[in-house]
C-alpha cells in the first residue's frame, strides 16, 4: 500500500431478516378469489390446493399463498396470467414481480402470492429473498416458456395460456373453439406499441403439423386471417403465429412474425423436474426392468406348482372326478354297422 493511503474501513453490515412462520392452514380452491385468484385457472394450471402461510418478522407479518402447478412451466404461466402492466420485476430476485402491495414469485413448481397490509412494505423484499432465493435452479429455466422479442413489448403483457378458462381472460375477442386447447393446444401471447400502431401476437403450438395448418385453415375461413389487414398469420412447423394490429398495420404484423425462428432438432428426454442425472434416469430404467422380469418370472413359477399341487389334490377331494380317472386305463367302443 503505498505511503499516505487511508486504511481501509470494514462496515459491518446487518444480518438479513430471519421471517418466522406463526400459522399455516389450508385454503380452500373456492376462496383463492378473496386474494385475487381465480379458481377455474388455477386448476387450468394444475392447481389442486392451495395453502396460506402467515410469517412475521419484527412485528411485521405478510401473507403469502402458496399453490402447486402441476410443473415449472405451468408454474410460470400462473405469474404471467397474474402479472399486470403496473407490477415491476423485484430487484435483484429472478421471476418475481411485484405492485404496492403484491408480489407474485414462482420456484420450481411452486407460486407463491405475498400479500402486505401496507402500501409498498419494503419487506416483502427480504421474505422472496428468503423463501425463493435469488433464482430457481437451471433445471427450472431450462423449463420455461421460450422469451419473445423485446422490441415494443408491453410489460406485464405476457400470457402463458394452458385452457380456455385462462383464454376467455386474455383473449376475450379470439373464439376459444379455434385455438384447440382440446387436442392440446397452448398459447403464448403478448401486447407491443411499435409505430403507434398496439399488435397482440400470439403463438399456438400444437403436438403436430398437421393439426397446426387445419386450426390456421380454420382462423383463415372463420376469423378471417389473411384477408383482413388487421389478422395476419402463418405456420412454422407445429407453431400458428398470430398477429392483430390496432390500427391495421399488415406489414407491422409481417415483421414481428419473422423474428421468431423455429428450429426442428432430436435431443435427449429433457430432465426430471428435480434435476436427476440422466445416467441415474438409465441406471433406474435398468433396474426397472430387471424387478419387472423377477416379478414376472416368479409368478410363472408359483403358477406352475399351484398346477401341480391341485394335479395331486383335486383327485383326493374329487374321486368321481375326471382329474380321478386320468390315470386309469378305459377302452373305447365304437358301435359302427
Amino acid at each position: 500500500m503505498p505511503a499516505g493511503a487511508q486504511q481501509p474501513t470494514f462496515i459491518q453490515l446487518a444480518p438479513p431478516a430471519t421471517w418466522q412462520m406463526i400459522r399455516s392452514q389450508p385454503l380452500p380452491m373456492t376462496q383463492l378469489s378473496r386474494w385475487g385468484g381465480i379458481p377455474a385457472v388455477d386448476r387450468e394450471y394444475g392447481v389442486q390446493k392451495a395453502q396460506t402461510d402467515t410469517y412475521e418478522f419484527n412485528g411485521e407479518k405478510l401473507l403469502v399463498i402458496v399453490e402447486k402447478a402441476s410443473d415449472p412451466t405451468a408454474a410460470a404461466g400462473l405469474l404471467m396470467f397474474y402479472q399486470t402492466p403496473g407490477m415491476r420485476p423485484v430487484q435483484g430476485i429472478a421471476l418475481a414481480v411485484r405492485s404496492d402491495r403484491v408480489a407474485l414469485m414462482v420456484r420450481g413448481r411452486t407460486f407463491l402470492r405475498v400479500v402486505s397490509p401496507a402500501n409498498a412494505s419494503p419487506a416483502i423484499h427480504s421474505l422472496l429473498l428468503q423463501l425463493g432465493g435469488p433464482a430457481p435452479s437451471p433445471e427450472t429455466l431450462h423449463l420455461l416458456p421460450p422469451s419473445l422479442p423485446r422490441e415494443g413489448l408491453i410489460p406485464g403483457s405476457e400470457k402463458y395460456l394452458l385452457g380456455p378458462e385462462a383464454a376467455r381472460y386474455a383473449l376475450p375477442w379470439l373464439h376459444l373453439s379455434l385455438i384447440g386447447f382440446q387436442v392440446g393446444a397452448e398459447v403464448q401471447s403478448a401486447q407491443y406499441e411499435r409505430q403507434q400502431v398496439r399488435l397482440t401476437f400470439l403463438i399456438i403450438s400444437y403436438p403436430t403439423p398437421q393439426l397446426a395448418q387445419s386450426y390456421l385453415a380454420d382462423l383463415e375461413n372463420q376469423l378471417g386471417v389473411n384477408h383482413t389487414p388487421s389478422l395476419r398469420g402463418r405456420q412454422k412447423g407445429t407453431f400458428v403465429f398470430l398477429v392483430r394490429s390496432r390500427p391495421p398495420a399488415p406489414a407491422l404484423a409481417e415483421t414481428l412474425m419473422h423474428q421468431m425462428q423455429v428450429t426442428e432438432s432430436v435431443t435427449w428426454d429433457q430432465r426430471l423436474p428435480l434435476g436427476v442425472p440422466v445416467d441415474l434416469q438409465v441406471v433406474n430404467l435398468i433396474m426397472s426392468n430387471v424387478a419387472l422380469i423377477l416379478i414376472l418370472s416368479g409368478m410363472a413359477v408359483l403358477t406352475g406348482i399351484l398346477m401341480v399341487v391341485l394335479g395331486r389334490m383335486l383327485p383326493r377331494w374329487f374321486p368321481q372326478s375326471d382329474w380321478a380317472r386320468q390315470g386309469d386305463d378305459s377302452f373305447i367302443r365304437l358301435n359302427l354297422r
